[in-house]
């Protein structure tokens, strides 16, 4: 039989059972089972939210629905005709289909709400209901009640729902299913950067200049920005996440003073005697005087008096990663070439690293960089580099947030991030925490749940926020 002979007969057997019942949809999907559904369209836009009730396989997915309708008869009708024209043929997950179907019927019966099921990320099965939002946002919002692991992620509003009872049996349910998913292959093309993205993250990180939150933005493109599926990206970010506490591991080991520690505490004591200094900045001469001289318009907008710079760039960390010497560039900030006010900068440059230990080597001319001796490995403390004090966790796994030992505000996209990356978040100075969603409507229903969840797992928080896309904001004090 033909797909579209099917989609005929499934057709006509949906306008002959439902007639009268506005916008009834109907589809044959790949495997050749048939959906009906009773859509909820916008009047104004021709928008179609769709609701499939019934199927060739003889279920009726929306009993609740169906009967607040009036229509479990003819529905009823709709499926047991329908499954003549079922061709027998299985598809994935439809074991699981199955049986989740049947806990969804069973526990929700008489609720008034239909148990609709979601695979998660992590290849867990979410239970819970669909609501239609409204006509200013044409959708229906999910809301888990329960899943897989067998919890009820969300309290609270299954509490406000009247529906506590039934999540709570069905994640009993859900629970003694007591299986996690494999998840499906991931998109191949995409996969095969894994490898290099991982190695761009890595590269950036190893330098020690720029904030583990920053790192993701600078790595100089390759396969990291060349990724745009989002299960990648997060696979490349766990990944990196474990290397990155194993180093904070190793760390523990190293000497109390290391050389990068000498050589900062060098660099901010030319500071203080009015030269700029830079670690990293950028990959070139050129690109690093650019820093520099930015530095030094900011110092003078504070009313300091900056005369000298001094820096090396990211090839010259690279080449030190691999054991090879610091070269340091030096120079005034005059506009014109002052050849001894640049060799005076050097002079001052070299004295400094003498005090801190160094031998450096220079030949007095304003021309030729500064050779950073004895050359070292280069290795710098994440704690001298991750001082960001205001955090937004985009692309970072959410363990990472206990290494910002200075943060104090964090700001998160809910779905990006769940209710079990807050799991694994820790902080002992985190004061503000903001959640960004999609809709107003997700914003006000979870702020409750979310704040019961971070009670006592940051010690100097203070306050919770939501905001949502069309300006819904609210704070609720968590303060002890």
């Amino acid at each position: 039989m033909e797909e579209t002979s099917l989609y005929e007969q499934a057709r006509a057997i949906a306008d002959e059972v439902l007639e009268g019942v506005p916008h009834v949809g109907v589809n044959v999907d790949p495997w050749g089972r048939v959906h009906v559904s009773i859509d909820l369209v916008n009047p104004d836009t021709g928008e179609c939210l769709e609701r499939v009730v019934v199927n060739s396989r003889g279920g009726v997915m929306r009993p609740e629905f169906v009967a607040k309708e009036g229509l479990t008869a003819k529905v009823e009708s709709l499926a047991r005709r329908l499954k003549t024209l079922d061709r027998g043929e299985s598809y994935p997950l439809e074991e699981w289909d199955t049986q989740l179907a049947a806990i969804g019927r069973s526990v929700m019966a008489g609720s008034g709400e239909d148990a609709v099921f979601r695979l998660d990320d992590e290849g867990h099965w979410q239970a819970g209901i669909e609501s239609f939002i409204g006509k200013d946002d044409w959708r229906f919002m999910f809301r888990v009640l329960a899943t897989t692991r067998g919890d009820v992620p969300m309290p609270l509003l299954a509490e406000r729902l009247g529906l506590l009872s039934r999540a709570k049996e069905l994640a009993r349910h859900l629970g003694e299913l007591g299986v996690r998913l494999p998840l499906p292959p991931m998109d191949e093309e995409q996969s095969v950067l894994i490898p290099d993205a991982l190695a761009n993250l890595r590269s950036g990180f190893g330098q020690g200049v720029d904030s583990l939150d920053r790192v993701p933005d600078y790595t100089g493109g390759g396969a990291w920005d060349d990724l745009y599926d989002d299960r990648v990206r997060r696979e490349v970010m766990k990944q990196f996440a474990r290397e990155v506490h194993a180093r904070v591991k190793e760390e523990k080991q190293w000497p109390e003073v290391i050389e990068a520690d000498r050589l900062e505490a060098a660099f901010d004591d030319l500071k203080r005697d009015g030269i700029v200094t830079r670690m990293g900045a950028t990959d070139t001469l050129s690109g690093g005087w650019t820093y520099v001289r930015e530095d030094a318009h900011a110092w003078e907008a504070r009313g300091l008096k900056p005369w000298g710079a001094a820096f090396f760039h990211g090839q010259d960390i690279d080449s030190a990663l691999k054991g090879g010497a610091l070269h340091i560039a030096f120079g005034s900030l005059d506009e014109e070439d002052v050849p001894e006010k640049d060799a005076t900068v050097g002079q001052a440059v070299v004295n400094t690293l003498r005090k801190y230990d160094f031998a450096p080597k220079w030949n007095g001319s304003e021309t030729t960089r500064i050779e950073l001796l004895p050359a070292f490995t280069w290795r710098r403390r994440r704690s001298r580099v991750d001082t960001t004090e205001n955090l937004v966790l985009y692309a970072l796994d959410a363990s990472l947030v206990e290494l910002f030992p200075r943060v104090r505000t964090l700001r998160m996209q809910f779905g990006d991030m769940t209710v079990y990356d807050l799991d694994r978040m820790r902080s002992d100075t985190l004061e503000e925490l903001t959640f960004q969603f999609d809709r107003d409507a997700q914003a006000r229903d979870v702020l409750p749940d979310l704040v019961e969840r971070v009670k006592g797992r940051f010690p100097r928080l203070q306050t919770v926020t939501v905001m949502g896309e069309r300006g819904f904001e609210e704070t609720v004090s968590v303060k002890a």
